[in-house]
């Protein structure tokens, strides 16, 4: 994988279909994430309203292979909960999770001055999403216990931040 063949474009109405196709998928979201279950038209609707202001597709070559966003934290203005899927089984490890990362705490920081930390939650089993988020420079910061649901099973969760 060469970082220059990663690209990370503004979601768009014409991505809507992707998003939707791996919203139902099991396989998109992987062993470790609960995949939405959002309809086409129920992303359509958050996408009119401006709710997926902070989210672009990851681009893989020609090929989009997942995507990535940046959501506002409930408690403060100041923090951004990161998520990156890589919804095509066949662009994992490979090293896209890692410059994807890498590229999206960049951007967060840059489009959003109000923002002092990033945090990133993962499964406690989840050593692969753990390793990337240390090399993007994450610290673990704590286990959330049973508070991620997945495949309808209450799990452990890691929440990591980094800070500006």
């Amino acid at each position: 994988m060469k970082a220059h063949e990663i690209r990370l474009a503004k979601l768009g109405e014409g991505d809507l279909d992707n998003l939707s196709r791996w919203a139902q998928s099991d396989e998109a979201y992987g062993t470790y994430d609960e995949p939405s279950r959002l309809t086409l038209p129920q992303i359509r609707a958050k996408w009119e309203k401006g709710e997926y202001a902070y989210t672009w597709i990851i681009h893989h070559g020609e090929k989009k292979v997942g995507f990535c966003h940046s959501l506002p934290h409930p408690w403060n203005d100041w923090t951004a909960i990161l998520a990156v899927i890589i919804a095509e089984p066949t662009a994992r490890g490979r090293g896209i999770g890692t410059e994807v990362h890498k590229r999206l705490c960049h951007t967060i920081f840059a489009l959003q001055a109000e923002v002092q930390k990033i945090e990133a939650y993962t499964d406690r089993e989840n050593q692969a999403e753990q390793r990337v988020l240390e090399k993007c420079g994450f610290v673990q910061e704590g286990l959330l216990r049973k508070s991620g649901l997945i495949r309808g099973e209450i799990r452990d969760m890691y929440v990591y931040g980094l800070i500006r």
